[in-house]
């Protein structure tokens, strides 16, 4: 609410469904450090992978004292309050491996052209959850998956690192 992330995030966003002929949305927040090569590899691994609509790196989320990472397994609705629930990172990290997840963090992402048109125009807002996990969830209910590479982590300035 004391940003504008929303409206920076919709004006690229509409801008990218205006020009005809870029394949991929690239979406980077400008605290997050990408890994030399990141969106080579990430294009092309993107192919790959059956109703892709996300593929993104991770990084850890900005909590003092916890390594969490920016990246959710599942989508809880218990007693009317929703929520992502962390994915485990050991096991994931460790086989370096691109897996589906129920939504990421939108730092080192990049969208295909079918997902962002299926969004329509201005599809952030901010939710409960968060703009970035409440597109993941969009995504999700369009028929889209959301998938991590493990091998693209990326940092995320004033976070520490392992």
């Amino acid at each position: 609410e004391g940003t504008y992330v929303i409206q920076a995030r919709n004006f690229i966003h509409d801008e990218f469904l205006k020009r005809p002929d870029p394949d991929w949305l690239v979406l980077i927040d400008s605290d997050v450090v990408l890994p030399r090569g990141w969106l080579d590899r990430e294009l092309e691994k993107f192919p790959q992978l059956p109703d892709c609509g996300m593929l993104s790196g991770w990084y850890f989320k900005k909590i003092a004292g916890d390594a969490i990472p920016a990246v959710y397994k599942s989508w809880v609705s218990a007693d009317a309050v929703s929520r992502y629930m962390p994915a485990e990172i050991e096991p994931l990290y460790r086989a370096e491996q691109v897996t589906p997840v129920a939504a990421v963090g939108l730092g080192c992402s990049l969208m295909s052209r079918k997902a962002a048109e299926a969004l329509g125009a201005e599809p952030y807002k901010m939710i409960t959850m968060g703009e970035d996990l409440g597109i993941c969830h969009q995504l999700q209910d369009l028929g889209f998956k959301v998938y991590v590479d493990w091998r693209m982590k990326c940092d995320h300035l004033g976070v520490g690192k392992i």
